[in-house]
């Protein structure tokens, strides 16, 4: 939870429907993480992957930094399992 709230709420927001704060001066508007079809078609290496090297490493926007450098491997793999809490799990038959 520490993790991503010092380093990805500001964006994605406190309950991760990428309405943080700082969300509301980009163009390109954060990922919702309670969207469960965005959240669906993200492995977990592609989380690792996008908040390793940032948007640009992954050809989305450039304006989410990369954290690679800042975030431990073990940072990194808990922000992507509290950030994966926020989505609704899926329903029987859907």
């Amino acid at each position: 939870m520490y993790v991503y709230m010092k380093y990805c709420a500001v964006c994605h927001g406190t309950e991760g429907k990428g309405d943080g704060f700082n969300s509301y001066n980009l163009d390109t508007k954060p990922g919702d993480f309670t969207d469960s079809t965005y959240m669906r078609a993200l492995s977990d290496s592609r989380l690792f992957e996008t908040i390793s090297e940032g948007g640009r490493g992954v050809r989305k926007s450039p304006l989410m930094p990369s954290w690679g450098a800042t975030l431990s491997k073990d940072d990194i793999l808990k922000a992507i399992y509290y950030l994966k809490a926020f989505t609704p799990p899926v329903k029987p038959g859907k």
